[in-house]
């Protein structure tokens, strides 16, 4: 195993000019025990910063997705009902056109959005003032 004699565990950054002599110094300490490139923060796969949330989606945009997703539902179903070989009889009631979305419908979700919005946001703020 590597000796790791005359290296300290504990070093103080003063000034900007000691930053140069500090970074060779980790670079060349791990190049020599084969982990640089694991600590490398300009290599490719180096551990990117976490980005800032989306924001929620709006009530709105919950509504409309909803209703986006009901009506494409109801035109396959209608489609493959006025297709359909059978006589009207046997294919039984046309299918219902769906109602229009009310809050209640989105409540759930908006609510979950809105928790993972602000836990996310906790984190990077932790994250940040660590870094």
């Amino acid at each position: 195993m590597a000796s790791d004699e005359g290296l300290s565990t504990k070093i103080t950054l003063y000034k900007r000019k000691d930053w140069p002599s500090w970074y060779n110094k980790l670079q060349y300490n791990c190049d020599k025990r084969g982990i640089w490139q694991f600590v490398d923060p300009e290599a490719d796969d180096s551990p990117a910063r976490p980005k800032e949330p989306e924001s929620p989606k709006s009530v709105e945009d919950l509504l409309l997705e909803r209703d986006n997703k009901l009506l494409s539902a109801y035109q396959v179903s209608i489609e493959h009902w006025n297709d359909s070989e059978e006589g009207l009889e046997a294919r039984g009631p046309a299918p219902s056109f769906p109602t229009l979305t009310v809050f209640e419908d989105v409540e759930k979700d908006f609510r979950a959005h809105h928790v993972y919005f602000t836990a996310q946001l906790a984190f990077i703020t932790s994250y940040n003032r660590k870094y």
